[in-house]
């Protein structure tokens, strides 16, 4: 019984060890990407999008990943807020989207997510959980609405 403890003890801490490089690896970048991948709205009729993320530079096909999980006929991108403001924010019928990262360490990450046009505003708030390889949505909620 002993040896068998000795083990699992053995197994729950390489278990925990692999989760921890693993975050700094890659699990600080691939938030992003999975925030992004799961904006929402519960505007009608929004059929392109613009989406703010000054925190990671995307590749083509993270770009692709995400405009297919969105589901919109057009998603640009920016890191510029300058350019954010000018295609959005002062554009009546530009829609933009945004998140903001308000706890992260190596087992969850709670988000702010912003979007709307120029009337119309949404807030939601989102719960990740990662999960050696990869992070999982547990929880996203709308919070406010204008």
């Amino acid at each position: 019984m002993k040896r068998y403890l000795q083990i699992v003890g053995l197994l729950v801490i390489g278990t925990l060890f692999i989760q921890f490089v693993l975050y700094h690896w890659v699990g600080k970048r691939t938030i992003h990407i999975e925030c992004m991948k799961n904006l929402k709205t519960l505007a009608y009729d929004v059929d392109s999008v613009e989406i703010y993320s000054p925190y990671v530079k995307l590749t083509e096909t993270e770009k692709t990943e995400i405009k297919t999980d969105l589901g919109f006929k057009s998603v640009e991108f920016t890191a510029d807020p300058n350019v954010f403001s000018d295609r959005v924010r002062h554009n009546q019928k530009a829609y933009g989207m945004s998140y903001e990262i308000k706890k992260l360490n190596w087992i969850t990450a709670d988000i702010i997510e912003f979007n709307g046009i120029l009337e119309y505003g949404e807030v939601w708030k989102s719960k990740y959980m990662w999960i050696l390889f990869g992070w999982i949505q547990i929880k996203q909620e709308n919070i406010e609405q204008s």
